[in-house]
């Protein structure tokens, strides 16, 4: 007889979190794998393919990624465009929407249009992310990517091309625990299949916030800003703990802070939190 959700929460106080299950079994992805033709039915279970990153490289001298922690973002040129739940979640899922920011080639300029699971770890803040970006200092194109803060650098998929219309579907989930701390994975809806692209071990606990954003970055010594076209986000989902059934990230079911108010940026909410687009206005 299935445990009823009380059951399971008791089964997680007494005996702990789940032991991580390894990602050996999964075989690499295709290097040149078809798109998906329709979108997930469900999220990442641990099947799939294993992906291996075309490049990875750390982090520009400036522009560098900057704890998401709001304050002082907007005179440094962060703009945290979205929302983030006030309580931890242990996976999220969703689609985002593939758009052509006005990005200048050459510069430290980014947008990052992502998913991430966040904690804090000495006072520092501590994260995997997966989306889709488009940065200055590569081509001013659209990659798929994860970021981590173990190795404080992007990675970039290029097996997976992506184009300005396309939705393309990411998950980030707990995978228990490995001695060291949490193992979170990143995930990738590609080929009618879930994409294994990324797994880290990280101080922040096998459930924790939970962000949706879409993150522009302005280069200061460029100065000004950069048109951001609609950008959307949609059918979020989140998962509230180990096991459990995904819920769509709605209040009040689901604590949520939203980004501030932005001068020249618009947050269009379709339905909290959902569904919803960003863009310059």
């Amino acid at each position: 007889m299935a445990l009823s959700a009380l059951a399971r929460l008791l089964v997680l106080l007494l005996v702990g979190p789940p032991p991580v299950v390894p990602p050996g079994t999964l075989a690499p992805c295709p290097a040149h794998p078809a798109p998906s033709t329709r979108a997930p039915d469900a999220a990442p279970t641990g099947a799939g393919c294993r992906a291996t990153p075309t490049e990875a490289e750390s982090a520009p001298s400036t522009g560098s990624r900057a704890a998401p922690d709001g304050g002082v973002e907007d005179a440094t040129g962060y703009r945290h465009l979205g929302a983030v739940t006030g309580d931890g979640y242990a996976g999220v899922t969703g689609g985002l929407g593939v758009s052509d920011p006005g990005v200048r080639s050459g510069t430290n300029d980014f947008v990052a249009v992502r998913f991430m699971a966040v904690g804090s770890s000495g006072g520092k803040g501590t994260w995997l992310e997966a989306g889709w970006t488009e940065d200055g200092w590569q081509d001013a194109a659209q990659h798929v990517y994860t970021y981590n803060t173990n190795q404080m650098s992007w990675s970039y998929y290029d097996q997976y091309p992506i184009k300005p219309g396309d939705t393309v579907w990411f998950a980030l989930q707990s995978a228990g625990t490995d001695g060291s701390g949490a193992v979170w994975r990143a995930w990738l809806w590609w080929g009618d299949r879930w994409n294994l692209l990324a797994e880290q071990t990280l101080p922040i606990g096998t459930r924790t916030p939970i962000e949706q954003y879409v993150e522009v970055y302005t280069d200061p010594a460029r100065g000004r800003g950069y048109p951001l076209p609609r950008t959307d986000v949609e059918q979020v989902r989140v998962e509230p703990g180990a096991g459990q059934p995904y819920v769509d990230w709605r209040p009040p079911d689901v604590a949520t802070d939203v980004s501030p108010n932005y001068p020249g940026y618009c947050v269009d909410w379709l339905t909290q939190y959902t569904t919803w687009y960003a863009r310059t206005c």
